[in-house]
Order: structure tokens, then sequence, then C-alpha cells
């Protein structure tokens, strides 16, 4: 009897290994068919130094094509509504809102500052009107103030774009505007746009998954199965499979979409600037802690790459900031009250807070903004107006001086 038994626990692990053994050599079959059809493992990440090879149109066709920067040499109308003039977004042959062509060189005696940061350094307005521009005058002869904001963009796509682009006109400080409205949660977003994602042990650079989801997954395996098993990547992008996760974060809940399409075709200005944040954080709140992980590390890489560490954050509030009244029925219809509607003020305070324990100048622009009396912000997309712009080139200047 005990040698039946035996010869059944030796058939069965005999069974068993010509099952493992099938299934791997099916595996290996599959990923030689994918790449003979032409699919291949994510590709890694650029290599800057390789980049860094490229000549400078080269590398702005690279970047422009990448989706780092917006069409370079372009004119983009805006038919802006009510009285507001309409604006033409005018960029020039390095994808920056200048007028004139930037030189890569600077002159000689000529203070280089660049400026970063989304749509509210772009700039809903014209060229001359930015803060950037409006700051350079201010500063007088003997300085060049590049604006380089790219509208919609995080604050690490900002960084990376400095990294791999603008660092070539060798600035001699940096400028960063961070809105409060939205720069915090974009870190959170994956599928159109290049991101951070934690590997197990530090952050890395990781390209668009082309998966919509508003959450983040960390993970350590996904990054290192995705470069090299076309099967794993094939079946993520295809939706079959999801990235293992560390740990799985829960996906957007039909109320979370159902309230956020809603208050978008409603209220578009008032999501896009603000609420929409506000309503992220509360249907997810242990993505404020992942949030902030990845700001304090962007924060970080930004003094590290800037000249010298010469940099400073403008912190730029929201038209909610300033003007409460503004939410209207969009808080409601997103569920929004109490301690949801202090998010903007959080995320600045936070931001402030990372600003001084990395050691990194940051401005403020709450008390300055808030008394003024005149109209700071568009009224029909809640991006700053002209008047904003002055206002934020006034505090940079007087930073600068003192």
């Amino acid at each position: 009897m005990a040698q039946t038994e035996s010869s059944g626990v030796a058939g069965r692990r005999q069974l068993g290994i010509k099952f493992l053994a099938s299934l791997v050599f099916t595996v290996v079959l599959l990923e030689i068919a994918l790449r003979l059809v032409g699919f291949a493992p994510a590709a890694p990440p650029p290599v800057i130094a390789d980049l860094g090879g490229l000549p400078i149109r080269e590398l702005v066709d690279h970047a422009h094509r990448s989706k780092w920067i917006h069409e370079p040499s372009s004119r983009e109308p805006m038919n802006l509504q009510g009285e507001h003039p309409d604006v033409t977004l005018v960029r020039n042959w390095c994808g920056c809102r200048e007028d004139d062509e930037t030189p890569v060189e600077k002159l000689a005696g000529v203070q280089r500052i660049v400026v970063l940061g989304d749509s509210h350094t772009d700039g809903i307005v014209a060229n001359r009107d930015s803060y950037a521009n409006v700051l350079e005058r201010s500063l007088g002869a003997g300085h060049d103030v590049v604006n380089c904001g790219q509208g919609v963009t995080s604050p690490y796509q900002q960084l990376w774009i400095y990294r791999v682009l603008y660092s070539r006109f060798e600035p001699d400080r940096l400028v960063v505007g961070f809105y409060a409205g939205n720069d915090l949660v974009e870190l959170t977003r994956q599928h159109d746009r290049i991101h951070l994602e934690w590997d197990g042990r530090r952050f890395v650079h990781c390209q668009p998954t082309r998966r919509p989801d508003v959450t983040m997954e960390w993970y350590g395996t996904g990054p290192f199965l995705r470069r090299h098993l076309a099967t794993v990547h094939v079946l993520q992008r295809i939706g079959w499979i999801g990235p293992p996760s560390r740990p799985v974060r829960a996906r957007r809940d039909a109320r979370f979409n159902e309230r956020i399409q809603s208050a978008r075709d409603r209220f578009p200005a008032a999501t896009w600037q603000g609420l929409g944040q506000a309503h992220f954080f509360k249907h997810f709140p242990d993505e404020w802690d992942n949030a902030l992980a990845m700001l304090r590390h962007v924060v970080k890489r930004f003094q590290q790459e800037s000249p010298g560490g010469d940099i400073v954050f403008a912190v730029i509030p929201t038209l909610r900031q300033l003007h409460p009244e503004v939410v209207g029925d969009a808080a409601e219809v997103l569920e929004l009250e109490g301690q949801d509607l202090e998010c903007d003020d959080r995320v600045c305070e936070a931001m402030l807070a990372i600003c001084r324990e990395s050691d990194v100048e940051a401005i403020d622009l709450r008390p300055a903004m808030r008394r003024e009396t005149t109209a700071l912000f568009w009224d029909f997309d809640h991006h700053i107006n002209v008047a904003g712009h002055r206002v934020i080139a006034r505090e940079l200047e007087s930073h600068m001086n003192r």
C-alpha cells in the first residue's frame, strides 16, 4: 500500500513538472512570436547623456515628438469669452513663449533666468504680458528672462523638460511657478505623460501607461517586467492585466466618475483649476502622502539641477483662495464641504514646508494677491490675467532685489 501511495505522489510530481515545463515553453514561444511580429518590451526611458549629444534643434524636435513641449514656431489663436481680448499663443523655435528667438548662448554680461511652470506660467496672455517678460522689463538691461512654461504639465514634467532641454541655455537662476490648484494631483497622472513610479527603492522615470487611471500605483517588479517581457507589456497595454501593486490602489469608483464628469461638463473652469484636485484627494486620501513624496523628490531634484542651487518657487494660489464665493454650485456637484474646500491652502502650506525642509527659496503669493482690489484671474477659465501676471512679476523682482 505504501509503495502504491509513493508511486502516486511521484506520478503527480512528474505531472506537475511537465505542466510547468509546458507552461514555460508556451510563454517562451509567445514571447518569441510577439517580438517577431513587431511587439517589444516597453522602451526604457531615454538616457539624458545620449540626448545631450543631439544638436539643439534635433533635441527640440525630439522633445516635441515626445510631447514634452508644445509645438515650436507656432501660433495658437484663442478666442476668449466675454469682454476679454483675444490672445494668440506664440512660441519661438525652442517652444518658449517668447516673440523673439532665444539664442542658446547668452550674451556676455547678461544674467539669464529660465522660468518653468504649467499653463499659469505659460500664460493665457500675450507673451509681453507674462510674468516672465514683465519681470525681464522690471529688472532692466543685463537680464534675459526666458518663459519656458508649458501648459498641461506636472512639476515632474517641468523638471524633465529642464534637465533634457532648457538647461542647454545655461541659466544663472531658475524660477518655477507652482500652481496650488492642480500641480499636486498632476503628479499622480500616468496614462498620458511621463511620470514617476516607485521601484521599491526610489522614484524612477517612466513613460505614459496609455491606460486611463487617475490613481497612482506603486510597484517594484512592474517596470522590470515591462522592459524585459513583451508578453507582459502587451497584456498591460490591452488592459488584460494590471501592474503588480504595492499596495493595490483602489480604482475610480462609479460615484467618483459620475461626479467629476458632471462637474467638468457644467463648471469646467472651477473643476480643472482646483475643485477636481480637492475631489480626488477626498476620494483617495491615501494618495495625498504619495503625491507629497513625489513633490518632495521633484523639489530636491530641481535644487540639484539648478545653477549653483539658485532657484525660487513661486507658489501661485487659485482664484478660489482669493474669492471663495466663485465655487458656487460646483462644490455641491462634487459633494465638497468644510475641510475638502481647504485643499488648495493645504497644498500651499505643504509646498512651502517642503521648500523649507529642503532649504529651497519659495514665495507665498497669497498675501500679495489677496491685497489687490482688481481682478487677477480671467473669470471664464480661472487662469491668471494680465494684472495677475504683473503682481507675480513684482513679487519676484522684490524677492530678487532682497
